[in-house]
């Protein structure tokens, strides 16, 4: 009946035991679950409890002979959607199962599910925290607006048009066996003790840590924006570092070093100055448990600039876009990526500089780690050259340097497409011939799809959009121009024609091949054998 219903479109699987219908709900979603209740073994309340484990969305209707108030009970404390007496016919479960699809389509709508990530929100707000500063630090652009409603929304409460100060400290012995679970464990602890131990004046303050690496970002009172008064913020922090160092020490067994910056930084400098601090924090770091105060007068002399004075930092942040961009087959995202990483050193410059050459080997490692990793040097070989990335030529402008990467960006990325391309017509391909070959057996969307390694409801969507065709809609045209072949030039009897092209019995065969011929098989082969007769 289910089947005959064209415009609910329905991907129907059927299992005769509770763990059989199990072991469809482990390979794939399940939007509806039809189940009995009493049955051997496992009944239908028991696997509702299973199911609901691994699927919570998962909708349910009961059909069942029994009118038991227990059941109906039953049924109701498991928050069924469905519960329908066997006795009240097709109608009743035609009209049931539309309602419910009806309301997983409400449930899936974009406003739902954005609800829904915001009631969850202030379980990921600290996660989001950290990504945030971590992106601040590394150099991602962000213009004042960005950055105020990027506070709102992260619950961050900072004066985003005042400058902070940085405070950047180093486990001096971190454990070397430690998991990622144990490192996140250690960062939230290391910031709740921050929090205990450096208060008072010092109104705001936001801790961020990476690995062996934390980061504070302080800022004053508003009236507090002085030369001296960061001096003796700084001198306030240094005190307060002292016991803090004890706490982690004894409670944690972490030695902790730090430099403290004297002077405010802009939230634009930041970057800039976090890779200022690290430098003079690692030349002048001796032993553990020391606490730094950086001079204001090094600050100038310790950037880490090129000749153009383009930091290191903010250029590992592009480096790392790029190749984020290439890996993914974003393409208009990597030629921006490169333009921004190169447009300034293409002023007729030679690549020369030891700064000019350490950005040249790492795009160059890039392309030959991407080519390598996929076996692509022989797909690409009239676009790529080797040679020419492991050595500048000491007349090699950037401008040429740009110019070979977009070219052999695009020969990568239209050989992306391509092999996509033709991975998806050949799964296709496959997919129809399976069906051609399989007629009598399990052509279920998940078994379709499990033999393509594709996502069932990717391989629908990709079957629909190659071939213009619904995939129900090709199995069932295949299995009725099998049976016309059969029923015309065979003389096989209809049940086992029925058979032979995945009918589950002769009546069913018999509808399903009246609705699409309006005639019977009987008379669709008496009407063959008179045509044969005649000539």
């Amino acid at each position: 009946m289910l089947s005959q219903a064209s415009h609910l479109d329905l991907d129907l699987y059927k299992a005769y035991s509770a763990v059989e219908a199990m072991d469809w709900l482990n390979r794939t979603q399940i939007d509806i679950v039809m189940s009995d209740i009493q049955m051997p073994g496992v009944n239908g309340i028991q696997l509702v409890e299973k199911m609901k484990q691994r699927w919570p969305r998962c909708k349910v209707i009961f059909l069942t002979g029994y009118n038991n108030f227990d059941y109906a009970y039953s049924a109701i404390r498991h928050e069924v959607d469905g519960y329908i007496l066997k006795t009240e016919g097709f109608e009743k479960i035609t009209e049931l199962v539309e309602k419910i699809l009806a309301k997983i389509k409400q449930e899936n709508t974009i406003a739902d599910l954005l609800l829904a990530s915001q009631e969850g929100m202030r379980d990921v707000i600290p996660l989001m925290q950290r990504e945030f500063w971590m992106d601040m630090l590394s150099g991602e652009p962000i213009d004042r607006a960005e950055r105020r409603a990027k506070f709102n929304e992260l619950g961050i409460d900072m004066d985003p048009s005042r400058p902070v100060q940085l405070v950047v400290g180093r486990i001096d012995q971190l454990p070397k066996s430690q998991s990622a679970l144990m490192r996140m464990r250690m960062c939230f602890t290391l910031q709740f003790l921050a929090g205990q131990c450096i208060s008072g004046e010092l109104i705001r303050m936001h801790t961020v840590c990476e690995r062996a690496i934390i980061v504070w970002f302080v800022q004053a009172p508003s009236d507090g924006c002085t030369p001296d008064r960061y001096e003796q913020n700084a001198q306030y922090i240094k005190g307060a570092l002292e016991a803090y160092q004890k706490l982690c020490f004894e409670s944690l067994g972490l030695s902790i070093s730090f430099m403290i910056d004297t002077g405010p930084a802009d939230w634009e400098e930041i970057p800039r100055r976090y890779d200022e601090i690290r430098t003079a924090f690692y030349a002048n770091a001796g032993s553990s448990l020391d606490i730094y105060l950086m001079p204001t007068k090094q600050k100038k002399n310790t950037a880490l600039a090129d000749a153009n004075g383009q930091q290191t930092q903010p250029r590992q942040k592009w480096l790392s876009t790029l190749e984020s961009s290439l890996e993914n087959g974003h393409r208009e995202e990597f030629h921006k990526n490169l333009l921004c990483l190169t447009e300034d050193l293409q002023q007729n410059r030679v690549v020369g500089t030891p700064y000019d050459m350490e950005l040249f080997c790492a795009i160059n490692l890039m392309f030959l780690s991407y080519v390598n990793r996929r076996h692509l040097l022989d797909k690409i070989g009239s676009s790529f050259n080797p040679n020419k990335l492991m050595a500048a030529d000491p007349r090699l402008e950037w401008r040429q340097a740009y110019e070979y990467y977009m070219l052999l960006a695009d020969a990568l990325f239209d050989l992306r497409r391509h092999e996509g391309e033709n991975r998806a017509i050949s799964a296709i391909n496959q997919t129809k011939q399976y069906i051609q070959e399989h007629l009598s057996e399990d052509l279920s969307l998940v078994t379709l799809a499990e033999r393509v390694y594709f996502n069932p409801s990717y391989l629908s969507r990709l079957f629909k959009q190659t071939t213009g065709t619904n995939l129900l809609a090709f199995i069932n045209e295949a299995r009725l121009a099998k049976a016309k072949e059969l029923l015309g030039g065979s003389t096989m009897k209809i049940h086992e024609i029925a058979r032979a092209v995945g009918c589950v019995s002769p009546a069913y065969f018999t509808q399903f091949f009246k609705k699409a011929f309006q005639i019977s098989p009987q008379e669709y082969r008496d009407l063959q054998y008179k045509q044969v007769k005649k000539h």
